[in-house]
């Protein structure tokens, strides 16, 4: 007889029969492929992360083929800018001819528009200048030398300051004797324009048997230009912690003109009284360094020097340096190579820091360009 518990046993092996039967082929993919679609759609997959702050995702496609690559859901800065030029090139120094000239049509801008805006960013072994001119001046400047003289007035102030003249070119950006520099360049007529990175007014020169021959040396340089794709951001340069952060040139011997620093031009339209600073001049030859006031600028550029001995000062005895009569100024420092010079303003007003190279080494029997670098910072 058969009992009940026997004919329960025999139908449940009758359906684990039926469903092997129905399962899918062994060799089919594994359940947790994703079925292929027509149109595939993508969704969005959690993954781990050190960070527990970011959340990093990858997309999924809803296809069979494992997808391996990663994008994070954090927007990147936008651009700011894009990269025109960057370039390496040898010029030869007192050369005109080898002066390196770029079409900024040659890179896709046949004509600057107002409000176009560009950082120009040089690094050369040698001090040299740089012009954006139009196609008239660049035309005009294989015949044009340049003359050093009083320019124009500065940023801010009725101060003329030395520098090149180029008679009969126009310019929408200019800078003179430039090791490391970066120009900001804003275009407020529509036109094409043309940079120039000019050698001719690097003057070398070394005495042999008492006659002084001219030397021609080449050397690089590198040129960087940035078109700035927001122009009314407000930190289009790069911020310095220095209220001047500057590479200048020096002659070896002595010529007229001096480097001169507005402090309205970097912002400080006024030093107060009480206010102190530190100036730090590091130079590859010596320099004489003042800090004058309005006042006493003016008198500068008519007074001429003289070597002879100066009062004792401090703990230091009576020593040789360089009279300026004719000024008082609220600093004058003699012969520096390498020195911070701290120092308080006793009397508010304008005031300008000056650079005198004239002097840099004048028995030397070469003639040549060696860097100084000018900082200043408010303590």
């Amino acid at each position: 007889m058969i009992k009940i518990r026997d004919i329960l046993l025999i139908l449940v092996i009758g359906c684990v029969f039926v469903s092997a039967c129905t399962s899918p082929n062994q060799n089919s993919a594994p359940k947790t492929t994703i079925t292929q679609t027509a149109s595939p759609v993508a969704t969005t997959q959690i993954i781990a992360n050190p960070n527990p702050q970011i959340n990093l995702t990858i997309p999924v496609t809803s296809q069979s083929i494992p997808v391996t690559t990663v994008f994070s859901t954090i927007a990147p800065q936008p651009e700011n800018s894009k990269i025109i030029i960057d370039e390496t090139f040898s010029l030869i120094s007192g050369e005109r001819n080898s002066a390196k000239i770029y079409s900024f049509k040659d890179y896709g801008l046949e004509f600057l528009k107002p409000k176009d805006t560009f950082i120009i960013s040089v690094d050369s072994a040698k001090p040299i200048n740089i012009l954006v001119t139009d196609a008239a001046g660049k035309a005009r400047f294989n015949g044009v030398t340049p003359v050093w003289e009083k320019q124009p007035t500065s940023k801010t102030t009725d101060t003329r300051l030395y520098g090149y003249s180029y008679p009969g070119i126009w310019y929408v950006q200019k800078a003179d004797e430039v090791f490391h520099k970066d120009l900001l360049l804003k275009i407020d007529r529509a036109d094409s324009y043309y940079l120039i990175l000019d050698p001719q007014t690097i003057v070398e020169q070394v005495s042999e048997l008492g006659i002084w021959q001219t030397k021609q040396n080449s050397f690089n340089a590198q040129v960087k230009v940035n078109q700035v794709l927001n122009p009314q951001s407000l930190d289009i340069l790069p911020k310095s912690p220095y209220i001047i952060e500057d590479t200048t040139a020096i002659y070896s011997a002595y010529r007229d003109g001096f480097k001169e620093y507005p402090l309205e031009d970097y912002g400080l339209t006024y030093l107060y009284s009480g206010d102190t600073f530190r100036l730090s001049i590091n130079g590859e030859k010596p320099v004489n360094v003042f800090v004058l006031d309005v006042n006493e600028e003016e008198k500068f550029d008519n007074i001429n020097p003289v070597y002879e001995m100066q009062p004792a000062k401090g703990d230091m005895g009576s020593q040789y340096g360089y009279t300026y009569d004719g000024i008082s100024p609220l600093v004058k420092e003699d012969n520096v190579v390498k020195k911070d010079i701290t120092f308080t303003v006793k009397k508010t007003g304008k005031y300008f820091i000056v650079i005198d190279q004239r002097f840099a080494d004048p028995y030397s029997k070469d003639i040549s360009f060696f860097k100084a670098d000018v900082k200043l910072s408010k303590i």
